[in-house]
């Protein structure tokens, strides 16, 4: 039997810490070389606070730079800010076991707006920016149904008012390759941004960085057990979300700045806690804060069951207009 590590966060003044999730310990030499700074940076995506890691209650700090974690070890982030935990139920549906996931594809939900997925490829390019594909999507990182008042919210909570205009503002999309997204939207994938309050870029195990650079670095993370074959080729791609070249020929030469469509961090650590919630959360009794955190992201009168029914509706409907892979405006063949 493989040994687990325990991540729980414990806010300021708190008497007890809030378990939150359980990790194979194997995994976390995945992801980065020091995996005590990793457990660092989960602990600051799932709070939203910087803060410090502890083994236990009451040790001391832990060494950051130790190779390895202990076996059932016990690791406590203590908090040294507000804290401003995830959404769990930011993408609710049920999602597919691993080996069900390339047949998620018809189960998607397309952004709607035609107009935004042209926006964003005149910005983005045509190119996946972390693998080489033929076959790309541009998409939502908080999905396109939250709605407006969803992203103002969270940018409230998480990004000290930082002026995201809305949900289908350029810096909540992303173009990547097809079948790296469909382990996204499955919560079975997210990406990682640094240098971050934990971790610098040469610290994340990477296992393609052409594209990547020491000061500004996005890196693919698969949160599945065993990292094997066609998943594990999605783990560790990293890139700098720097144009590349258009095959198609259709890209403007490129004057618009990258901090128009690079996502700020808050963004991407939301979604990183919560998908990594969804593979590792405890989640036997969830803890009151936990669903607090959740209820309040939604406006009164509008609750995460109604996306559900809103969602299941509209994915009925798909499965029965298309068998095999969807054709739509987010997708670009060449």
């Amino acid at each position: 039997m493989s040994s687990h590590v325990s991540l729980s966060i414990l806010p300021l003044a708190a008497a007890q810490p809030i378990p939150l999730l359980r990790i194979p310990s194997h995994l976390c030499t995945v992801y980065a070389y020091k995996p005590l700074k990793w457990l660092l940076f989960c602990g600051f995506a799932l709070s939203g606070s910087e803060g410090t890691l502890h083994q236990g209650l009451d040790h001391d700090l832990v060494d950051l730079d130790a190779q390895d974690v202990v076996p059932e070890g016990h690791y406590v982030y203590h908090l040294s800010g507000e804290m401003s935990l995830f959404d769990y139920r930011l993408r609710p549906l049920p999602r597919p076991e691993l080996d069900e996931v390339a047949e998620w594809e018809v189960w998607r939900e397309a952004p709607s707006n035609e107009a935004l997925v042209e926006d964003v490829l005149a910005v983005r390019g045509r190119d996946c920016p972390s693998m080489r594909h033929n076959l790309c999507e541009a998409f939502h990182i908080i999905p396109e149904v939250k709605g407006d008042q969803y992203m103002e919210q969270l940018c409230r909570r998480r990004g000290g008012g930082h002026p995201i205009i809305g949900i289908n503002d350029l810096r909540n999309m992303l173009v990547t390759g097809s079948s790296m997204y469909s382990y996204f939207d499955g919560l079975r994938l997210a990406f990682i941004k640094t240098p971050n309050f934990a971790l610098q870029t040469n610290e994340i195990r990477a296992c393609s960085s052409a594209n990547a650079r020491e000061d500004y670095c996005l890196t693919s993370h698969v949160f599945a057990t065993a990292l094997e074959g066609h998943i594990g080729g999605f783990n560790g791609r990293a890139s700098s979300l720097e144009r590349l070249p258009s095959r198609g020929g259709d890209v403007a030469n490129g004057t618009e700045s990258a901090a128009t469509y690079r996502p700020p961090d808050f963004i991407l650590n939301y979604v990183y806690a919560s998908h990594l919630y969804e593979s590792f959360g405890i989640k036997d009794d969830i803890s009151d804060a936990v669903m607090e955190a959740s209820r309040q992201m939604y406006t009164e009168g509008r609750q995460p069951e109604d996306e559900d029914n809103r969602m299941q509706a509209k994915m009925r409907w798909k499965r029965g207009q298309h068998s095999g892979r969807i054709t739509s405006g987010s997708r670009i063949e060449y």
